[in-house]
């Protein structure tokens, strides 16, 4: 059963994928002083083709190991049950498709709304950023939780991610800004059902902006997290419909009392800029260059 901390699910789960040692059997151990430690567990696809995911929340066993943890799909063929270092070694169509991170509550479909899985040729990767400064080793089966239908729901959403990887903020900065421009290939109206912001301890403040038509005149604000809390990451729900055309521009602010420039990257020391934004029809909010792994990312003009 679920851990007591792990949010409610909000629908009848079918189906779990958690951390476990190699092979697939038992607990992941997180050695002592381990730091932070990004993990990479590898599954084949139980699902046939047309399976959907209705909602997915978060199976949380021991928090006190636990940064973040991201469900990945991938058309890559791997080893079942294997356990690999994430950095540097995810393939680059890996597609976000569930998430948790401390103060999200995960998400339930709208009756008509069903999220792309993988098939049976696909496999899902569930990556798991460790962060363990204590001498004490931790086990640890944290994951994620899906609830799906093998009856295929009108509309297909998918997870797209939005932010810019061009990061470095200044030491004893208080206020610098990221900013990252795209624009989406879409060819028809996309719904936006909800997105989640995500950077790291140095995040201020984070907002999401519609440019109409791609004029900069013409801008609405699509999701605006005016004081972030890297400890209460929460889900926006949303009702916006992007139109062909439009761009997206994503910022970020930081404040950086340290004495060294803070990056881009997965530890705690470093820092993200991203929106995770659920939208259908699937693929409709990525770019030309991110359509594989589902992404709008790139630098300001």
């Amino acid at each position: 059963a679920p851990a007591p901390s792990s949010p409610a699910l909000g629908c009848t789960e079918t189906r779990r994928f958690v951390a476990h040692a190699p092979g697939g059997s038992g607990p992941f151990r997180v050695q002592g002083a381990a730091g932070n430690l990004n993990k990479c567990f590898a599954f084949r696809s139980p699902f046939n083709g047309t399976t959907q995911a209705t909602g997915f929340g978060a199976l949380v066993d021991n928090a006190r190991v636990l940064h973040h943890l991201i469900l990945f799909a991938t058309d890559r063929p791997l080893q079942d049950g294997a356990v690999f270092d994430c950095d540097g070694n995810m393939p680059q169509d890996a597609r976000f498709l569930a998430g948790w991170a401390p103060g999200n509550q995960g998400s339930v479909m709208p009756p008509d709304v069903g999220m792309e899985l993988p098939g049976p040729s696909g496999w899902f990767i569930l990556q798991v950023h460790y962060w363990n400064t204590s001498a004490e080793p931790g086990d640890d089966v944290s994951g994620i939780r899906l609830c799906t239908t093998d009856a295929p729901r009108p509309h297909v959403a998918a997870v797209h991610t939005l932010g810019s990887l061009d990061i470095a903020i200044p030491p004893r900065s208080t206020s610098t800004e990221v900013r990252g421009e795209c624009a989406p290939r879409a060819t028809e109206p996309v719904h936006i059902l909800g997105a989640t912001a995500h950077m790291h301890r140095l995040g201020l403040a984070q907002r999401v902006e519609i440019l109409r038509g791609g004029d900069a005149a013409r801008t609405e604000m699509m999701l605006d997290v005016p004081r972030y809390s890297f400890d209460n990451q929460v889900s926006a729900p949303l009702d916006v419909v992007v139109m062909p055309g439009d761009r997206l521009r994503t910022t970020c602010r930081y404040q950086n009392p340290g004495s060294a420039t803070a990056y881009f990257g997965e530890r705690t020391e470093d820092e993200m800029c991203f929106a995770f934004v659920l939208a259908w029809p699937a693929g409709a909010l990525a770019d030309d260059f991110g359509a594989a792994s589902r992404r709008c990312i790139r630098a300001a003009r």
